[in-house]
């Protein structure tokens, strides 16, 4: 899980970790998130991977459970390594 401050880094993440990656990414701002709609495309077109949007208000708190529990429900391995 991730918000749209951070979700630059994914890019960085999915090169290193070269396998199936799900991730979703909470959005309060439409302009914030429509640069980088192309890469999470991309990473959402690679084999095994899931990246899911979450619409949230900017004065809803960060929901981590929601966002973390939408991910993994999207692993289709065995095996999964959860990052916070």
């Amino acid at each position: 899980q991730t918000s749209e401050d951070r979700v630059w880094m994914v890019s960085f993440l999915v090169k290193r970790w070269g396998g199936p990656i799900s991730i979703a990414v909470y959005v309060v701002s439409e302009s914030s998130i429509r640069p980088e709609r192309k890469r999470l495309a991309r990473i959402n077109r690679q084999p095994g991977s899931s990246i899911v949007e979450v619409k949230g208000q900017p004065h809803e708190g960060y929901p981590i459970n929601r966002l973390r529990n939408l991910a993994l429900q999207r692993v289709i391995t065995s095996h999964f390594l959860l990052t916070d």
